[in-house]
């Protein structure tokens, strides 16, 4: 079960020190004799026991032959995968920012300050203690509130749990400030929006992964042909429920910072959610701001933010 991982660590434990930079062609080469692993939508010691061999066919099957990575990166990579806590919550949580941010396609050096975003997501996590947990908000699925202080990442997912990061809204209501005050019924409504749809987007994920029964899906096949811009050559199934809701994705602060916002329509869908009742219609012709989409499904990640190039 484990072939790849000893593969891979018996290749990076074997380049000779003044190796900087290397391609992974011997590590295909070897997996093309390996039978991939499959891990199914189950929170247990045995399943996250088998992930990071599919951490490493995501990095092989998302990345070209000819691609070259910097030896740091990849050492640091297999720092991270290499634990056998399974059972530990944090180590999950590293492990599903990790199974979705090896489909990252990033120059080497940027790739490497990815998983040091992880590190710093986990410490964040060790920091904080307890996460808070909303019960019975969503069935089946967990909403834990993290206070992580990398702003830049606004929410990932796990395994029927979504993660939301209110750092990231503090931080957007700092830039944001001058334009209008957080307490204001604008900064109400675009912070509630924000939240609002980082909890769709996410969700989106749970429930697709929940249907396949597989936490490394990103985008069902049946929804390939839909029109929609595509990251990875792939769209992301997050992004097409966000773009279900609202035709796009929207840059909230901003559009109200340009004095493109529908303050009504906004403010009757923050209570309709609340009052779990019929969303309001979107009005598609106001011409909103758009969210550049991240590059990575199951990993909110903020490509604006300074801290993600760490």
């Amino acid at each position: 079960m484990m072939e790849l991982f000893d593969a891979f660590q018996t290749f990076i434990c074997s380049l000779p020190a003044n190796v900087t930079t290397t391609s992974l062609c011997v590590i295909r080469e070897k997996g093309k004799f390996i039978t991939p692993l499959t891990i199914s939508n189950d929170d247990s010691s045995e399943n996250f026991g088998k992930m990071s061999v599919v951490i490493l066919q995501n990095l092989l099957n998302y990345h070209d032959e000819c691609d070259i990575f910097n030896v740091s990166s990849l050492k640091l990579l297999l720092e991270l995968i290499g634990t056998n806590d399974t059972a530990e919550p944090l180590t999950k949580s590293k492990l599903m920012l990790l199974l979705h941010g090896t489909k990252l396609k990033l120059p080497s050096e940027r790739l490497c300050s990815w998983f040091l975003k992880v590190i710093g997501v986990v410490n964040c996590l060790v920091d904080s203690g307890a996460c808070l947990r909303l019960p019975n908000v969503l069935p089946s699925i967990q909403v834990e509130i993290i206070n992580c202080t990398l702003a830049g990442s606004r929410g990932f997912c796990g395994i029927n749990k979504i993660y939301i990061n209110p750092a990231y809204i503090r931080g957007q209501m700092s830039i944001y400030s001058t334009e209008y005050h957080p307490d204001s019924p604008i900064g109400k409504s675009v912070s509630g929006m924000d939240i609002c749809t980082i909890t769709i987007h996410e969700f989106g994920h749970a429930k697709l992964r929940q249907v396949t029964n597989n936490p490394n899906t990103s985008t069902p096949d049946f929804y390939s042909q839909q029109t929609c811009g595509t990251v990875n050559e792939r769209p992301k199934f997050g992004r097409l429920c966000e773009m279900a809701f609202f035709f796009g994705q929207i840059d909230y602060w901003q559009s109200a910072a340009d004095n493109k916002w529908d303050l009504d329509y906004f403010q009757q869908f923050i209570k309709a959610i609340e009052s779990a009742s019929a969303i309001p219609k979107f009005n598609s012709t106001n011409n909103y701001v758009k969210h550049f989409p991240s590059t990575t499904s199951g990993v909110d990640i903020d490509l604006g933010a300074d801290d993600y190039y760490v």
